[in-house]
This record gives structure tokens, sequence and C-alpha cells, in this order.
């Protein structure tokens, strides 16, 4: 079995996500999860909101060149 998950969204800034991954339920899931998962990897980049809806495509090319910023 696939120790693998994706999730693609979009934050309007780093705390707004920092709250949501602390506050429940996304905490418990997270931590029920955790065993079931491999290695996690975080890409990040700014958008202009006229580039929403997020595309797969770009967040995969990002994620296989290791794209932080």
């Amino acid at each position: 079995m696939s120790r693998n998950f994706w999730t693609l969204s979009a934050w309007a800034d780093e705390k707004t996500l920092m709250n949501f991954v602390a506050k429940i339920p996304h905490g418990q899931a997270m931590k029920a999860m955790m065993p079931h998962m491999g290695p996690t990897k975080f890409t990040k980049w700014k958008v202009l909101g006229s580039a929403l809806p997020l595309r797969w495509e770009e967040a995969m090319q990002r994620s296989k060149k290791g794209e932080l910023s």
C-alpha cells in the first residue's frame, strides 16, 4: 500500500495556514494519519488571486523540482 498522500490548497498567509493546521479536526486527523504516512514534504509558492484555482500540474512540477519560496 502506498504511503503517499497529496493535498493542494491556497492560503491568504502563513499564519492562517498554521491556525488551521493546529485546530480540530485537522490536528487530530494529522496525528491519526502519521503512522500511515511516509516522509512529509511541503512545497510553497506565492500566487496572485487571479491565478486561482491552483493547478495540480504546476504543483507537481514545483514539487519535483524541490521548489520552495
